[in-house]
């Protein structure tokens, strides 16, 4: 049972507002089990085979994405006048495939999931700067951020410069989000935003702040930033009356992973 409609140890208000004041689906079924079939499907309306991109997902050095023929609901609703915006886990490939390149007029994120990653967070499933010859991570490579198509932020397997901050990954994503909400509002512009968090995939992660919130672990604290991001967007269009005219719609990509083991966290030494 992955608690997929609340726990009552589970500190995640704003989620559990949105289940109370809209509908909950329960019987939605995602497209495959894994990252970038699901997602594709998700963006595309069509069956992940149809894709090309079954059974595996892109790694960062993958040269591969969501073919550029394919439409998604970002090129759909541009037609129509949308302006769309993405922050965080795209897993449909980089550069060329980046979403900027298939319908988004803005994107900010890490492309790729945190275990693919080099980063300044270490627990079971992540990647470090302890790679080697002898275990070079074959499937992982560079994971920078990307403000649109340009890269803000470059890291790599070795851990050679700064590693990627992804603590605190949080506070840009919502600042972007917030940002292209207001600006389109602020033009009247129709606008269609996707909010993909890097919560609750492993390896798990939380804000100095935000760790020990909640009574479940880190896999708790990791729910709660996630909720928090929910509570922020949903507080937005709040603030700019603007609630009764969005649609909110929260899910999942696919189930959780429990063979990474505990959800534990220890500083890289």
């Amino acid at each position: 049972d992955l608690g997929c409609f609340g726990h009552p140890t589970a500190r995640t208000p704003h989620l559990d507002a949105l289940a109370r004041d809209g509908a909950k689906l329960t019987q939605y079924e995602s497209a495959a089990n894994v990252c970038s079939p699901s997602r594709g499907s998700l963006m595309t309306g069509r069956h992940y085979g149809r894709l090309g991109i079954y059974p595996g997902t892109f790694a960062p050095s993958a040269e591969g994405g969501l073919p550029l023929t394919e439409v998604t609901v970002a090129a759909a609703l541009k037609t129509v006048g949308y302006r769309s915006g993405m922050v965080g886990k795209w897993h449909l490939g980089t550069h060329e495939f980046l979403p900027v390149h298939h319908g988004f007029d803005y994107y900010y994120g890490i492309p790729m999931t945190q275990n693919a990653c080099v980063s300044n967070i270490e627990t079971p499933g992540s990647v470090h700067p302890r790679a080697t010859a002898a275990e070079p991570y074959t499937s992982v490579g560079p994971c920078p951020i990307f403000n649109d198509s340009t890269i803000v932020q470059q890291d790599d397997m070795l851990g050679k410069h700064e590693l990627l901050d992804v603590i605190d990954i949080d506070e840009q994503y919502d600042a972007a989000a917030a940002g292209f909400i207001r600006q389109n509002h602020a033009t009247r512009t129709p606008w269609f935003f996707y909010f993909c968090s890097h919560h609750t995939h492993v390896p798990q992660f939380a804000s100095a702040e935000m760790t020990g919130f909640s009574t479940r672990g880190l896999m708790g604290d990791s729910l709660s930033m996630l909720d928090r991001s929910v509570g922020r967007l949903t507080n937005l269009t709040a603030e700019l009356r603007i609630d009764e005219q969005t649609l909110f719609i929260f899910s999942a990509d696919n189930g959780g992973a429990r063979y990474w083991g505990p959800d534990v966290r220890k500083p890289l030494p």
